[in-house]
């Protein structure tokens, strides 16, 4: 990963490690995808994205609209982690914990790899589910819906309050 005037936080003093930054990741309900088209129009939409294999994961109708169209002209892409945000009206601030990932996205085409991954889905955002019921779900939508694989070129979080936050969640 190489690290350019766009990949460093400036404020040195409310840098996350990236275990910090991973820890918001995973924290998260979700993200904001941002992607681009060829002429660099920009596009960001909130997805329920999670960790698995130190790639990142998420789910949608199979080629529909124009997030998938973007993927298809562009596959470069940014997703925005933001947790445990609380405005602070005393300091005139806000507490928070933002995680940025920077990374080239592709669709899961392998049939097991989209088994594994809608399983560790479930078990991210739907831990209550039983394995059957997870694998009757994907044998059901399987055909209409896509997987999509976020490999990280670089990760980076920061901060304000971060150990005052973090303690209370």
């Amino acid at each position: 990963m190489v690290e350019d005037k766009y990949t460093k936080v400036r404020r040195k003093d409310r840098a996350l490690t990236p275990d910090e930054a991973l820890l918001i990741a995973d924290k998260s309900s979700y993200a904001v995808l941002s992607l681009s088209s060829v002429d660099g129009t920009p596009y960001g939409v909130p997805i329920n994205v999670f960790r698995y294999d130190n790639c990142f994961y998420f789910h949608c109708k199979s080629n529909v609209g124009r997030k998938i169209d973007l993927i298809k002209q562009n596959n470069k892409v940014s997703l925005c982690f933001v947790c445990f945000e609380k405005v602070d009206e005393v300091a005139f601030s806000t507490d928070y914990a933002s995680t940025i990932v920077q990374g080239t996205i592709a669709e899961v085409t392998d049939d097991k790899e989209k088994l594994n991954v809608a399983v560790a889905l479930c078990q991210r955002f739907a831990p209550s589910q039983n394995l059957d019921a997870v694998k009757a779900t994907f044998e059901k939508y399987q055909k209409a819906t896509a997987f999509y694989k976020i490999t990280p070129d670089f990760i980076t979080g920061k901060s304000r309050n971060f150990a005052k936050i973090t303690s209370n969640s």
